[in-house]
């Protein structure tokens, strides 16, 4: 949560969140939410399962911004090795 925007301006940096894919074609298996807000996150993720949505789909979904549920595509970013901030 460091990366985010929303979550650096309100100083709820602690956490994070983890996108559990499958390889070979994207598809979700599960997500790990650490962190403030984590409540109002985990229903797109949960959503996307239910879907059988990609780390792509999640990637390439408009998230506004700064809001602390950014920091979902952003996970989905790094699964798929587009993240935009580096570590």
């Amino acid at each position: 949560m460091n990366k985010n925007a929303r979550a650096s301006v309100v100083g709820e940096t602690i956490g994070f969140v983890k996108i559990l894919a499958d390889a070979s074609n994207g598809r979700i298996l599960g997500v790990h939410i650490i962190g403030e807000n984590a409540s109002e996150i985990i229903s797109e993720a949960s959503l996307a399962m239910r879907l059988d949505a990609t780390v792509g789909d999640i990637a390439s979904t408009v998230h506004p911004y700064p809001t602390v549920s950014d920091a979902l595509r952003e996970a989905a970013r790094d699964a798929e090795d587009s993240f935009i901030y580096s570590t």
